[in-house]
Protein backbone atom coordinates (compact mmCIF):
# COMPACT_ATOMS: atom_id res chain seq x y z
CA UNK A 1 0.00 0.00 0.00
CA UNK A 2 1.23 3.48 -0.83
CA UNK A 3 1.34 6.12 1.93
CA UNK A 4 -1.13 8.89 1.23
CA UNK A 5 -1.54 12.28 2.83
CA UNK A 6 -4.92 13.78 3.69
CA UNK A 7 -5.37 15.51 0.33
CA UNK A 8 -4.71 12.27 -1.56
CA UNK A 9 -7.13 10.36 0.68
CA UNK A 10 -9.87 12.93 0.05
CA UNK A 11 -9.20 13.00 -3.71
CA UNK A 12 -9.26 9.19 -3.97
CA UNK A 13 -12.32 8.97 -1.72
CA UNK A 14 -14.21 11.46 -3.89
CA UNK A 15 -13.12 9.67 -7.07
CA UNK A 16 -14.20 6.26 -5.73
CA UNK A 17 -17.32 7.52 -3.96
CA UNK A 18 -16.15 6.32 -0.56
CA UNK A 19 -15.44 7.96 2.76
CA UNK A 20 -11.70 8.61 3.15
CA UNK A 21 -11.96 8.55 6.94
CA UNK A 22 -13.45 5.05 7.14
CA UNK A 23 -11.24 3.80 4.32
CA UNK A 24 -8.13 4.92 6.19
CA UNK A 25 -9.44 3.37 9.42
CA UNK A 26 -9.89 -0.02 7.79
CA UNK A 27 -6.34 0.16 6.42
CA UNK A 28 -4.82 0.62 9.90
CA UNK A 29 -4.75 -3.11 10.74
CA UNK A 30 -2.51 -3.95 7.77
CA UNK A 31 -0.37 -0.80 7.98
CA UNK A 32 3.24 -0.86 9.03
CA UNK A 33 3.28 2.80 10.04
CA UNK A 34 0.41 4.80 11.54
CA UNK A 35 0.69 8.48 12.49
CA UNK A 36 -1.94 9.84 14.84
CA UNK A 37 -2.46 12.51 17.54
CA UNK A 38 -1.61 11.81 21.19
CA UNK A 39 -5.21 11.62 22.30
CA UNK A 40 -5.95 8.73 19.97
CA UNK A 41 -2.83 6.87 21.07
CA UNK A 42 -3.21 7.43 24.82
CA UNK A 43 -6.93 6.75 25.17
CA UNK A 44 -7.57 2.99 25.20
CA UNK A 45 -11.18 3.22 23.98
CA UNK A 46 -10.18 5.43 21.04
CA UNK A 47 -7.37 3.02 20.13
CA UNK A 48 -9.78 0.10 20.21
CA UNK A 49 -12.37 2.01 18.16
CA UNK A 50 -9.91 2.61 15.33
CA UNK A 51 -8.34 -0.84 15.61
CA UNK A 52 -4.88 -0.03 16.96
CA UNK A 53 -3.23 -2.69 19.11
CA UNK A 54 -0.01 -1.53 20.80
CA UNK A 55 1.07 -5.02 21.90
CA UNK A 56 4.22 -6.06 20.04
CA UNK A 57 4.56 -2.72 18.27
CA UNK A 58 7.02 0.14 18.56
CA UNK A 59 5.60 3.54 19.48
CA UNK A 60 7.56 6.64 18.56
CA UNK A 61 6.37 9.87 20.13
CA UNK A 62 7.30 13.08 18.36
CA UNK A 63 7.18 16.31 20.34
CA UNK A 64 7.31 14.27 23.57
CA UNK A 65 7.75 17.44 25.64
CA UNK A 66 3.98 17.89 25.19
CA UNK A 67 3.19 14.36 26.37
CA UNK A 68 2.60 15.09 30.08
CA UNK A 69 0.25 17.95 29.26
CA UNK A 70 -1.62 15.78 26.75
CA UNK A 71 -2.08 12.99 29.30
CA UNK A 72 -3.21 15.46 31.95
CA UNK A 73 -5.68 17.05 29.56
CA UNK A 74 -7.01 13.70 28.38
CA UNK A 75 -7.72 12.35 31.86
CA UNK A 76 -8.78 15.54 33.66
CA UNK A 77 -12.20 16.97 34.31
CA UNK A 78 -13.52 20.10 35.95
CA UNK A 79 -16.51 20.05 38.24
CA UNK A 80 -18.16 22.86 40.18
CA UNK A 81 -19.74 22.85 43.61
CA UNK A 82 -23.07 23.56 41.93
CA UNK A 83 -22.74 20.49 39.72
CA UNK A 84 -21.83 18.33 42.72
CA UNK A 85 -24.80 19.65 44.73
CA UNK A 86 -27.09 18.95 41.80
CA UNK A 87 -25.70 15.43 41.35
CA UNK A 88 -26.13 14.72 45.07
CA UNK A 89 -29.72 15.99 44.99
CA UNK A 90 -30.64 13.97 41.91
CA UNK A 91 -29.04 10.76 43.18
CA UNK A 92 -30.65 11.22 46.61
CA UNK A 93 -34.05 11.59 44.95
CA UNK A 94 -33.41 8.47 42.88
CA UNK A 95 -32.38 6.54 45.97
CA UNK A 96 -35.47 7.67 47.89
CA UNK A 97 -37.79 6.79 45.00
CA UNK A 98 -36.35 3.31 44.31
CA UNK A 99 -35.10 2.34 47.78
CA UNK A 100 -37.52 -0.58 48.12
CA UNK A 101 -36.61 -1.97 44.68
CA UNK A 102 -32.83 -1.72 44.83
CA UNK A 103 -30.72 -4.79 45.49
CA UNK A 104 -28.39 -4.55 48.49
CA UNK A 105 -25.31 -4.25 46.26
CA UNK A 106 -26.80 -1.40 44.24
CA UNK A 107 -27.90 0.34 47.41
CA UNK A 108 -24.39 0.06 48.84
CA UNK A 109 -22.79 1.50 45.68
CA UNK A 110 -25.26 4.39 45.45
CA UNK A 111 -24.59 5.30 49.07
CA UNK A 112 -20.85 5.25 48.38
CA UNK A 113 -21.31 7.50 45.37
CA UNK A 114 -23.33 9.90 47.50
CA UNK A 115 -20.57 9.87 50.11
CA UNK A 116 -17.92 10.70 47.49
CA UNK A 117 -20.02 13.44 45.88
CA UNK A 118 -20.76 14.94 49.29
CA UNK A 119 -17.07 14.88 50.28
CA UNK A 120 -16.03 16.57 47.03
CA UNK A 121 -18.76 19.19 47.45
CA UNK A 122 -17.67 19.88 51.01
CA UNK A 123 -14.06 20.25 49.85
CA UNK A 124 -15.08 22.89 47.30
CA UNK A 125 -17.36 24.83 49.62
CA UNK A 126 -15.62 24.79 53.00
CA UNK A 127 -12.77 27.04 51.93
CA UNK A 128 -10.04 24.39 51.91
CA UNK A 129 -9.98 24.46 48.11
CA UNK A 130 -9.20 28.20 48.01
CA UNK A 131 -5.45 27.61 47.68
CA UNK A 132 -3.59 25.41 45.26
CA UNK A 133 -2.04 22.35 46.85
CA UNK A 134 -0.26 19.48 45.18
CA UNK A 135 -0.89 16.10 46.83
CA UNK A 136 -1.08 12.45 45.97
CA UNK A 137 -4.44 10.91 45.23
CA UNK A 138 -4.18 8.88 48.45
CA UNK A 139 -3.56 12.02 50.51
CA UNK A 140 -6.50 13.72 48.82
CA UNK A 141 -8.83 10.79 49.51
CA UNK A 142 -7.58 10.62 53.09
CA UNK A 143 -8.20 14.35 53.54
CA UNK A 144 -11.77 13.86 52.26
CA UNK A 145 -12.16 10.80 54.52
CA UNK A 146 -13.12 8.57 51.62
CA UNK A 147 -9.84 6.65 51.42
CA UNK A 148 -11.66 3.44 52.38
CA UNK A 149 -13.68 3.49 49.15
CA UNK A 150 -12.31 1.56 46.18
CA UNK A 151 -12.67 4.13 43.40
CA UNK A 152 -11.87 1.55 40.71
CA UNK A 153 -14.81 -0.62 41.80
CA UNK A 154 -17.01 2.46 42.03
CA UNK A 155 -16.03 3.48 38.51
CA UNK A 156 -16.67 -0.03 37.21
CA UNK A 157 -20.09 0.00 38.89
CA UNK A 158 -20.96 3.35 37.31
CA UNK A 159 -19.99 2.06 33.87
CA UNK A 160 -21.69 -1.31 34.24
CA UNK A 161 -24.89 -0.18 35.94
CA UNK A 162 -25.68 2.64 33.52
CA UNK A 163 -26.81 4.60 36.60
CA UNK A 164 -26.13 7.92 34.88
CA UNK A 165 -28.95 7.24 32.41
CA UNK A 166 -31.36 6.08 35.12
CA UNK A 167 -31.16 9.13 37.38
CA UNK A 168 -33.58 11.85 36.21
CA UNK A 169 -31.91 15.11 35.23
CA UNK A 170 -33.20 18.35 36.65
CA UNK A 171 -31.72 21.54 35.30
CA UNK A 172 -30.88 24.58 37.36
CA UNK A 173 -30.19 28.07 36.12
CA UNK A 174 -26.57 27.80 37.38
CA UNK A 175 -24.10 25.38 35.76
Amino acid sequence: MVVQDMEELVTNGTRLGSCPYYSSRSAIRSSELVALPYNMLLHAEMREAIGINLRGNVVIIDEAHNLAESISSLYSISVSATQLAQAHSQLSSYLERYLARLKATNLQYIRRILLVVNALHKCLTDGSASSTTLMTINSFLFMLRIDHINMFKLGAYLQGSDLVRKVPITHTSES
